[in-house]
């Protein structure tokens, strides 16, 4: 699939994730995301990363109890209740969605889309692929001080963006 089509789902899954109030469409918001998940070549990555967040959304949820409403037990509300779960699994969805999209794409080609996105205005694009040479030449550096991994990682940069 293209890097475009991909970036485009990407976004109106994001948007249907915040836009969505009822249960019953996020509830089908988790048919691509299992798809997604199932169609990933490397799944334990997936959840290394997803497992990162899992304390904001857990911490998204427990705020989210103490809302007024009728009390279920001590404080916690019927109402806190349902919007914690509400919010917590479009959280959870937007980031496992966004996830999706960065794994299964290699960053050259998010480059290009976002270049297409942004209709090369903005540079987004080219800004992102020359990070991505410069983070990739910073790991490859044979050299162990900061100094010179940094003058290796520039010179490198340089010398892909110049060919």
């Amino acid at each position: 699939m293209s890097s475009k089509v991909k970036l485009l789902t990407t976004i109106l899954l994001l948007l249907s994730c915040g836009l969505a109030k009822n249960p019953l469409i996020i509830i089908v918001l988790f048919i691509p995301f299992i798809l997604g998940i199932v169609l990933l070549p490397d799944k334990k990555i997936f959840i290394k990363r997803i497992s990162l967040f899992l304390p904001f959304v857990l911490a998204t949820f427990v705020f989210q109890l103490f809302t007024p409403g009728r009390i279920i037990f001590k404080g916690i509300t019927y109402e806190g209740l349902y919007q914690g779960s509400i919010l917590g699994t479009k959280l959870l969805l937007a980031i496992g969605y966004s996830l999706i999209f960065t794994l299964s794409t290699p960053p050259a080609k998010i480059g290009e889309a976002l270049d297409w996105i942004t209709l090369n205005k903005l540079g987004l694009g080219k800004t992102l692929m020359v990070a991505t040479k410069f983070i990739d030449l910073i790991k490859k550096s044979p050299k162990k001080s900061p100094f010179s991994t940094l003058k290796y990682a520039i010179e490198g940069t340089k010398d892909s963006m110049t060919q």
